[in-house]
């Protein structure tokens, strides 16, 4: 993507480059006797690695859509919210990049301040998104008691704004408060290019109309009329969203390990391995792979422990010993499902086991 900032989990991501293969947390490998101990018995499954990242590609939807969830979560708590656009001015700044670095500093350190000074306590709900020349710009709702006290006594105006599709919906101008913040907003660092609507649950079609330009501005979902607008050129570990503290519930994504399986990132494509629907060859060399992988990763856990010389050569011998056994139970396996005739689906089939549907993860397409 032009002018994105370039990280390596993200276009890792798209390309499928890596994979995380995961194992049972009790396996172990004795150095001493080349020999991996699995209590449970599980293989090792690799799945997709996806970064969840909102640059990316194939994760943007995903992601966008779990943001989303929060940002209306939180529109909900509060039936009265301001909703300013604060732009940017490019002569006043150097670089894209530079707006980007000032653009919390001119809301903490400035803007949010004289908001705070005129309105009194309030909280706020911020979004980035970027224009097609590249140039950032927040979407932020505010709300508080005094604030609308405030902004209602310098004058409310009812107008009309165009709306998704193309059609008129009504909308609440607070012109003499928009007034206020062009000014506030040139002297916070911020351009004169503003917008400010009042949206409440008196007025459906406005709330309607904010998380309706939410939805398309975090999922990067068609219908907008300036296209793609998510902030891709903003800095490392830029946020997109920001928020008062405990405004956002946690985030949807957000679970405890129950600690029974452990893995590591791999280098290796999932494409690399064979379909779901595998001969017995094919599977016993997708274990073989697998395990070598796990050992190596538990090896580089314990790299601390010394081991002796006379064993430097003895673990690759081992291995094969251990690997021939797995492949020898797949085999046995196979052949009692034949004898037995428990099912009439083909037996590579069932030697392949469950592990198809194990290795898939979701994906932005399941949204």
């Amino acid at each position: 993507m032009k002018g994105r900032l370039r990280l390596k989990s993200v276009e890792a991501c798209e390309r499928e480059d890596w994979s995380l293969l995961s194992w049972p947390a009790d396996v172990t490998f004795d150095h001493k006797t080349g020999e991996i101990h699995n209590p449970s018995g599980a293989e090792p499954v690799r799945r997709r690695f996806l970064c969840g990242s909102w640059r990316c590609r194939r994760c943007a939807r995903w992601r966008g859509a779990l943001d989303w969830a929060r940002c209306a979560a939180a529109v909900s708590t509060r039936g009265w919210w301001l909703y300013i656009v604060l732009t940017f001015d490019p002569k006043a700044y150097g670089s894209v990049w530079e707006a980007y670095r000032e653009a919390g500093r001119n809301w903490n350190d400035h803007l949010r301040e004289a908001l705070r000074h005129r309105g009194g306590k309030f909280q706020y709900l911020q979004t980035w998104e970027q224009h097609r020349s590249g140039w950032p710009h927040a979407n932020v709702i505010i709300s508080g008691d005094q604030l609308r006290d405030w902004v209602e006594s310098l004058g409310v105006v009812d107008g009309e704004t165009e709306a998704a599709g193309g059609r008129a919906r009504h909308t609440r101008f607070p012109v003499g408060f928009r007034d206020w913040l062009v000014e506030a907003a040139k002297r916070a660092g911020f351009g004169g290019v503003v917008w400010a609507e009042i949206i409440e649950t008196t007025n459906p079609e406005s709330v309607a109309g904010y998380l309706t330009k939410l939805a398309r501005e975090l999922t990067g979902a068609p219908g907008g009329a300036k296209g793609e607008q998510s902030p891709t050129m903003a800095p490392r570990k830029f946020r997109r969203i920001r928020a008062s503290r405990g405004l956002l519930p946690k985030p949807l994504a957000t679970s405890a390990s129950s600690g029974k399986f452990t893995g590591t990132l791999s280098r290796t494509k999932t494409g690399d391995a064979p379909a779901a629907r595998r001969t017995t060859r094919q599977r016993r060399e997708l274990v073989r792979a697998n395990w070598s992988e796990v050992v190596a990763a538990l090896e580089a856990s314990a790299k601390l422990i010394p081991r002796t010389p006379d064993v430097q050569g003895l673990p690759l011998s081992s291995l094969d010993e251990a690997f021939q056994a797995i492949a020898d139970f797949l085999d046995h396996d196979e052949r009692l499902r034949q004898d037995e005739a428990v099912s009439e689906v083909p037996s590579d089939v069932l030697a392949a086991g469950p592990v198809g549907p194990q290795e898939r993860l979701w994906g932005p397409d399941d949204f």
